[in-house]
């Protein structure tokens, strides 16, 4: 029957792509040094005590900030997995400037001034339900659509309930009670080459629809405007925290 192939994600999977995209703030270098000289001096398994070390042991010395992103040299105290940088950097990208659309790219995730977290519709489209009756149809409500994308090497994970469930909790916090959402995660491989080799990146593009209720104290204008003043940090930092929970 052959050999077994094929990939096997490492341990401590969400604290990977937490450190790898950024997605929250990095943790302090003081944190970092703390870190790895728990895990020496604990033993046992690294992955189980790189975990403790980091969510309960040195938050708890007050040295870590909970939910903070690790470095790649945290992470690696864990274990030391083969790591491809198809963009040469493990964590937050060092620029934030706003780069040109390509007339061809299918990205709907925009950003305007400070890196914003924007409703790609711009306009909130308005719900009117359909009726046999002559009668006419209340309002259901009224939809504000939009997507962002996320770089990653497991888009698969992403696309399970508890992380749709994650991304759409975090946008709930983000624009208050009242509001529905759905979240569906659509992945795009692109094939890159890298020091004569052909690599796989994932590009995660997280669609949402914000439905606002018929006589909600919170209007769709008021949503929109919401998301679109959001920093990009802040919505990533809920939804990591939301999937860490």
């Amino acid at each position: 029957s052959g050999p077994k192939g094929g990939h096997s994600s490492p341990e401590n999977l969400v604290d990977w792509v937490v450190g790898c995209l950024g997605i929250t703030t990095v943790c302090s270098s003081n944190c970092e040094a703390a870190v790895k000289t728990c895990v020496t001096t604990t033993g046992g398994q690294a992955p189980a005590a790189f975990a403790t070390c980091l969510t309960t042991t040195e938050v708890g010395t007050g040295k870590c900030k909970k939910g903070c992103a690790p470095t790649q040299a945290m992470l690696e105290t864990s274990e030391k997995p083969t790591i491809s940088l198809t963009m040469k950097t493990f964590g937050a990208p060092k620029s934030t400037a706003v780069s040109t659309r390509k007339s061809d790219s299918l990205c709907t995730f925009t950003s305007t001034g400070g890196g914003n977290f924007t409703p790609s519709t711009g306009t909130p489209s308005t719900g009117t339900g359909t009726s046999t009756s002559k009668q006419p149809t209340p309002n259901t409500g009224t939809q504000v659509k939009g997507s962002f994308a996320m770089k990653t090497n497991d888009c698969t994970a992403l696309q399970q309930p508890k992380a749709t469930d994650a991304i759409g909790k975090a946008i709930l916090q983000t624009i208050g009670s009242g509001p529905t959402v759905e979240v569906k995660v659509k992945c795009t491989r692109r094939l890159a080459l890298e020091k004569g080799r052909q690599l796989t990146t994932t590009t995660a593009e997280a669609n949402y629809v914000i439905t606002v209720p018929a006589g909600s104290t919170v209007t769709a204008a008021s949503v929109a405007n919401t998301i679109k003043t959001t920093s990009t940090s802040d919505i990533q930092s809920k939804i990591a925290t939301e999937i860490q929970a």
